[in-house]
C-alpha cells in the first residue's frame, strides 16, 4: 500500500532536484558564458556615447559562484587619441551575506595598473571639462530629501597596485609634464560605520625618482583623519616650467623632503586641523641668473624640525631651524639695480603664472586670508635657530670705484623666539668682516614688553671697502683702518613713558691712513684714536665721554702750484664762492636747527700724543716746508653746560726746535661763553719762511729767530687779541 506513495514522493523529489540543478546550471552558464559578452558590448556602447570618447574593454569575466567580477583591458581614449583612463584588471568580490544583512559587503576590490591622464590646456580648461559641463547640465534638479542613514558598506580588502597618473600643463610658455607612479594603495577593513577606524596606506614614486608615502586612518561620520605624509627627493628644477614665465632667476639644483603628521576633523561647517612633529628639509639648493654660470645663492643644508600647529588654539611651535654653508652674492649695477630684485621681476612683462600654479596660489592665498581674518591672534615660538658657516658677498658698482665687502664665517644661534608674554629671547651672532675684521653680538630680549640687553664687539673692521661711498663728498682713499667697538646697549620700556635706550662702552679707530685722491700723497693718518667710557642716553638725550686719546696723528697740508689746497681739494670745497642753492639753504637751516637741539655732551679729556702737522707750499720758489712736531697735551673738561670751561694745555715744536705752547679756557659747545686762548712761540726758526719774505718784503731771510705771545678772547663772532713779538738775529 505504501509503495505507490513512496514512488510518487521520489518522483517529485527527482523533479524538484532536476529543476534546482537546471536552474543552477542555467545560472552558471548565463553567469560564466552569456552575461560577460553582453555586458561588455553594452558597456562599450553606452560609455562611448556618454563620454564622447572611444571606449574599449578587452574582457569581462563573471564568476556567479564566487559572486566576483573581473574586468580586463579597459581603455578610454581622449579626444586627441591619447589614453585618458585605463587599467589592466579590476577585480570585485561581492559577499552573499550582503543579502541577509544591512551592510553591503565586499571581500575584495582590487585593480591592477590603473592609469589616468589629466591635461590643463591654455585658458585653464582640462581635458575632461566637457564631461563636467555635460553631466552638470543634464543633471536633474535637486530635490529636497529627508535625511536618511548612509548606505552601510564594508570592504575587507581594497588594493590598487601599479597606479600611474600623468599630468600635463600647457598653460606655461614651456609645457610642464609629470608622471606620478607606480603607486600602491591599500585599505583594509573599510566600513562606513561612524565609529569605525579605517586604516589606509599609499606609496609611490614619480618619473623623476621622487617618493611619496601616505598612511594613517580615517572615520566617515563626522569626517576625520589622522596620519603621516612623507615626500622625499622632490627636485625643484624639474618644476621650472610652472614658474619660469613670471620670474627671471633659475633654480639650478635643490631637493626638498617633507614629513607631516596631521589630524583634521570636519563636523558640519566646523573645521579643526593640526600638524605635529613635522619636518622639512632642503638640500643642495642653488639659484642663479640665466646666462651666468655663477650662483647667486647656495644653500647646501636647511631644515625645520618639530613643527607643530593647531588651527583651533591658534598656536604654532618649531623645535629647530637649521642651515649650514649658505651663501648669497648680492650686487648693484651702475644704474642702482640690485640683482636679486631684478631677478624677482617677471621675465615677460605682465606675465602670469600658469593656470595650474594660479589655482594653487589662490588656494594658498585663501588659506592665509582665513588665518589672518581669525579673531584670535596666533601665538608662536621657535625654540632654536642655528645657522653656521654662512657667507654674504656684496658688490656695488654705482660709484666709479666698486665697493666690495665679504662677510664670511657667519654663525647665528637663537633660542626662545616667541611672541608669548614673558618669553626671554637669547641670540648670538658672529661673522668675519673681510679678512681680519670680526663682529660678535650677544642679545637677551623680550617682545612683550620690549626689553633688550645687547653686547656688541667689533674688532679690526676695515673701512677701505666702503670708501667708494665717500667719493661724491670727498676725494681721498682709505688705505688702512681698524674699527673697534666694545659696549652694551640696553632697552627698557617703563609704563606710560618713552622707551629708554642706553649705551655704555668704548670705541677705537686704529692704523687709520688716508691719501689724496689726486696725487696719492699722505693726507691724514694716525696710529690710534680711542674713545673710552662712552655713556649715551636716548631719553633724555645725553652723551658722556670719559676720555678721547689721539696717538701718532699726522696731517699734511699742501698748497699746489695752482694755489689750491690739498685738504680743500680732498673735501671738494675748492669752489667756495658758488651760489647757494635751495638744497644747501635747507641743509644749513636743518643744521642750525639740529645744533640748537643738541643733547647734553661732556668729554672728560682729549689727550693728544706724538702728533705732527706738515705744511708745503709748491706755489713758491723755492718751496716752503714747515713742520710742527711732537704735539702733546690735553683738552680737559669739555661740556655743553653754561658755566663749564675746558682747559687747554698743548705743547709742540716748530721744525723740532722752537717750542710752541697753546693754553687757555674754551667752551666750544656754547656760543655765548668767552674763550680765552694764549699762544706762545719761542725761538722759532724763520728761515723756512724765507720765500714769503723774498716775495712780499723783497728780502730773503738768511737766519733769524722769532718769539711770539698772543692772547685771544673770542665771544660768539667777536674776537679781540693782544700780541707781543720779538725777532732777533735776523
Amino acid at each position: 500500500m505504501n509503495l505507490p506513495i513512496w514512488n510518487w514522493l521520489s518522483r517529485n523529489k527527482l523533479k524538484f532536484s532536476s529543476a534546482i540543478a537546471g536552474l543552477l546550471l542555467f545560472y552558471i552558464v548565463v553567469g560564466f558564458l552569456i552575461l560577460p559578452p553582453i555586458i561588455r558590448h553594452v558597456a562599450v556602447k553606452v560609455l562611448s556615447a556618454q563620454l564622447d570618447r572611444q571606449v574599449s574593454i578587452e574582457k569581462i569575466k563573471i564568476n556567479p559562484l564566487a559572486l566576483s567580477t573581473t574586468i580586463r583591458g579597459v581603455l578610454i581614449k581622449d579626444k586627441d587619441g591619447q589614453p585618458f583612463v585605463s587599467w589592466d584588471e579590476v577585480y570585485v568580490n561581492f559577499q552573499l551575506s550582503s543579502f541577509f544583512g544591512h551592510a553591503w559587503v565586499f571581500k575584495e576590490i582590487s585593480t591592477s595598473k590603473p592609469f589616468v591622464r589629466v591635461q590643463m590646456n591654455k585658458g585653464g580648461t582640462f581635458n575632461f571639462t566637457d564631461l563636467i559641463t555635460k553631466f552638470s547640465t543634464n543633471a536633474a534638479p535637486a530635490q529636497v530629501k529627508t535625511e536618511s542613514k548612509p548606505i552601510a558598506l564594508r570592504v575587507e580588502h581594497l588594493h590598487i597596485g601599479g597606479a600611474v597618473a600623468a599630468y600635463a600643463d600647457f598653460s606655461p610658455r614651456t609645457p610642464f609634464k609629470r608622471t606620478l607612479g607606480p603607486l600602491d594603495i591599500t585599505l583594509d577593513d573599510f566600513r562606513t560605520d561612524p565609529d569605525n577606524k579605517n586604516p589606509y596606506a599609499f606609496t609611490g614614486t614619480t618619473d623623476a625618482g621622487e617618493q611619496i608615502s601616505w598612511r594613517g586612518f580615517f572615520y566617515l561620520s563626522p569626517l576625520r583623519s589622522e596620519g603621516e605624509l612623507k615626500l622625499f627627493n622632490f627636485t625643484l628644477n624639474k618644476y621650472a616650467p610652472l614658474y619660469q614665465d613670471f620670474i627671471k632667476f633659475e633654480i639650478r639644483d635643490g631637493a626638498i623632503a617633507l614629513d607631516v603628521n596631521y589630524k583634521f576633523k570636519l563636523d558640519g561647517t566646523n573645521l579643526s586641523a593640526s600638524v605635529n612633529d613635522t619636518a622639512f628639509a632642503l638640500r643642495d639648493f642653488k639659484l642663479g641668473a640665466p646666462g651666468d654660470s655663477n650662483n647667486l645663492a647656495e644653500l647646501p643644508v636647511f631644515g625645520v624640525a618639530g613643527l607643530s600647529a593647531d588651527l583651533e588654539t591658534r598656536k604654532a611651535t618649531i623645535d629647530s631651524v637649521r642651515a649650514e654653508g649658505a651663501k648669497a652674492f648680492l650686487s648693484r649695477d651702475e644704474n642702482a639695480a640690485i640683482n636679486v630684485v631684478e631677478l624677482s621681476k617677471p621675465s615677460v612683462p605682465n606675465a602670469m603664472p600658469g593656470d595650474g600654479v594660479l589655482l594653487l596660489l589662490r588656494s594658498v592665498t585663501n588659506a592665509v586670508a582665513m588665518l589672518l581674518n581669525s579673531t584670535n591672534q596666533w601665538r608662536g615660538a621657535v625654540n632654536a635657530v642655528d645657522f653656521t658657516n654662512c657667507a654674504v658677498h656684496l658688490e656695488d658698482h654705482v660709484n666709479s670705484r666698486p665697493a666690495r665687502l665679504d662677510l664670511t664665517e657667519i654663525s647665528f644661534a637663537a633660542k626662545n623666539i616667541s611672541n608669548l608674554p614673558g618669553t626671554n629671547l637669547t641670540a648670538e651672532l658672529s661673522l668675519r668682516w673681510n679678512k681680519n675684521g670680526s663682529i660678535k653680538t650677544i642679545v637677551s630680549a623680550s617682545f612683550f614688553p620690549p626689553t633688550a640687553d645687547i653686547e656688541v664687539d667689533l674688532d679690526k673692521l676695515d673701512l677701505g671697502s666702503l670708501d667708494p661711498y665717500l667719493e661724491p663728498k670727498v676725494n681721498l682713499f682709505i688705505l688702512g683702518s681698524e674699527v673697534g667697538l666694545h659696549g652694551q646697549i640696553n632697552l627698557t620700556t617703563p609704563d606710560n613713558v618713552l622707551p629708554q635706550v642706553t649705551f655704555h662702552g668704548d670705541t677705537r679707530l686704529d692704523n687709520f691712513r688716508t691719501v689724496d685722491g689726486a696725487l696719492g700723497d699722505d693726507l691724514l693718518k694716525w696710529d690710534s684714536l680711542q674713545i673710552n667710557g662712552i655713556d649715551a642716553n636716548l631719553n633724555p638725550q645725553s652723551v658722556k665721554i670719559k676720555e678721547i686719546d689721539v696717538n701718532g696723528a699726522y696731517a699734511r697740508l699742501v698748497v699746489e702750484t695752482n694755489k689750491t689746497i690739498n685738504l680743500l681739494n680732498a673735501l671738494r670745497l675748492t669752489n667756495t664762492n658758488s651760489v647757494a642753492t635751495n638744497e644747501t639753504k635747507i641743509a644749513a637751516t636743518t643744521t642750525t636747527t639740529t645744533n640748537s637741539a643738541l643733547p647734553q655732551i661732556s668729554v672728560g679729556a682729549i689727550v693728544i700724543t706724538n702728533t705732527a702737522v706738515s705744511f708745503t707750499d709748491h706755489s713758491m720758489q723755492p718751496n716752503v716746508n714747515l713742520a710742527i712736531r711732537d704735539v702733546n697735551g690735553s683738552i680737559s673738561g669739555i661740556s655743553s653746560e653754561q658755566l663749564q670751561h675746558a682747559v687747554v694745555d698743548l705743547h709742540a715744536k716748530a721744525d723740532g726746535v722752537g717750542p710752541i705752547a697753546i693754553t687757555g679756557n674754551i667752551n666750544p659747545l656754547n656760543s655765548t661763553q668767552t674763550n680765552d686762548i694764549t699762544i706762545s712761540v719761542k725761538d722759532m726758526d724763520l728761515t723756512p719762511a724765507s720765500p714769503y719774505a723774498g716775495k712780499y718784503a723783497g728780502y730773503e731771510i738768511a737766519e733769524g729767530k722769532l718769539n711770539l705771545d698772543l692772547n685771544y678772547e673770542l665771544v660768539g663772532k667777536k674776537i679781540g687779541f693782544q700780541k707781543r713779538h720779538h725777532a732777533r738775529s735776523i
